[in-house]
């Protein structure tokens, strides 16, 4: 089964809003997905960069992720 690209752009959307509540600063991302083509490149390179995305500079809780800044936490 094949994702559209409609569909893709939906799930990236839901996506952008959960990583939202979970601290990340989301600013501009809806409109770059609004603004990208109806392209499975596109879009997957789209999600590919969410991985990067920083946490707000306001996030107030310590958010470590490999093993060593969870044990220093």
């Amino acid at each position: 089964m094949f994702v559209t690209p409609s569909y893709l752009r939906k799930s990236l959307l839901a996506s952008l809003h959960t990583l939202e509540t979970q601290g990340f600063d989301i600013t501009g991302q809806e409109q770059r997905l609004a603004a990208l083509p109806d392209s499975q490149d596109a879009l997957t390179d789209f999600a590919r960069q969410l991985l990067r995305l920083p946490l707000r500079k306001d996030w107030p809780y310590a958010e470590p992720v490999s093993w060593e800044e969870i044990q220093r936490e």
